[in-house]
């Protein structure tokens, strides 16, 4: 009985997300039409921007500690120092360019956050 038990309790967070992926699916089919497709982009982004990060930071202040900061002393300091390198190399790239003035603020934050994506959507 044990084994059971363990099996349901294990299985759970699988049936949730599957029953959560059913449920979306059916709601975003063309012929149910619940949400139109400006709905359906607007809570993806609200998902991918608002709640992601909120899942994951909860989930990351349960397991940070004095310790663990300690010991990963070094993320920090690369993220800075990506930060710094990146901001240095987009400056030198919209010096060399003569990137237009609308699109300064924009290449100088895509270099400083390492992004590759220049280009908003």
């Amino acid at each position: 009985m044990r084994f059971l038990d363990l099996f349901v309790v294990a299985s759970m967070p699988v049936l949730k997300v599957l029953l959560l992926t059913a449920l979306g699916s059916f709601l975003a089919l063309d012929r149910i039409d619940v949400m139109g497709e400006d709905a359906r982009k607007q809570l993806n982004d609200v998902v991918f921007y608002v709640f992601n990060p909120a899942v994951v930071s909860s989930n990351l202040a349960k397991t940070i500690t004095s310790e663990s900061i300690v010991l990963l002393w070094f993320m920090p300091f690369n993220i800075l120092n990506t930060f710094i390198i990146g901001s240095a190399m987009g400056w030198v790239l919209v010096k060399i360019t003569k990137a237009p003035q609308h699109l300064r603020g924009l290449i100088l934050s895509c270099c400083a956050a390492a992004s590759e994506d220049i280009i908003p959507r």
